[in-house]
């Protein structure tokens, strides 16, 4: 199984919001232009929607997962949204749970 260091876990109109497990990536995402927000307690880039494709390409870039649910805008379904429209290409790592304890990640 592959390591979930971070994933993507909400995307607004206006922030991207990352939760980091592994904390060797929060330099990665600070160099990014990230900053950590204690009361959210992720990693948030503030940043205009018509920029968020260029944020994903980064994100997907280094690995960092998407999170993906059954309903509603999660940000793999996003990415996925982007890519039909010819914002995004390529492939991006999906990672969905089981349960509170149990993912799992897949290329999509």
């Amino acid at each position: 199984m592959m390591n979930l260091d971070a994933y993507v876990c909400d995307t607004s109109p206006d922030k991207i919001r990352v939760k980091v497990i592994n904390e060797s990536v929060s330099k990665l995402l600070e160099n990014y232009g990230f900053k950590y927000e204690p009361d959210l307690n992720d990693w948030c880039l503030n940043t205009k929607s018509d920029q968020q494709a260029a944020a994903y390409v980064f994100l997907r870039d280094h690995e960092i997962c998407f999170a993906n649910g059954p309903a509603g805008w999660p940000p793999g379904a996003l990415f996925e949204y982007w890519r039909e429209q010819g914002l995004l290409s390529g492939k991006y790592l999906s990672v969905s749970w089981r349960d509170k304890d149990n993912y799992y990640i897949e290329e999509k």
